[in-house]
């Protein structure tokens, strides 16, 4: 079976997925990590293969990002 993860290299985000993935692998799977070009050396530290799609997305508070309401939730916002 082929198994396809997606993340980027965030320690949060990318760290949990590494023990499922090596599972996956050692099941005898084909495993490979989806990630935003600039991450792809922080996935093959983890010695799994990264798979470069796209580019890291601005962050926030860069220049023409959407500004956030600080204190404020959306009014559509889930209780």
């Amino acid at each position: 079976m082929r198994v396809l993860f997606t993340t980027w290299s965030s320690g949060g985000h990318l760290t949990p997925m590494v023990p499922l993935a090596r599972a996956f692998e050692e099941a005898g799977h084909q495993v490979r990590v989806a990630v935003p070009s600039g991450c792809a050396a922080a996935v093959a530290r983890t010695g799994l293969v990264p798979v470069p799609v796209g580019t890291l997305p601005k962050a926030a508070g860069a220049a023409g990002a959407a500004p956030r309401l600080r204190g404020r939730w959306p009014a559509d916002w889930p209780l």
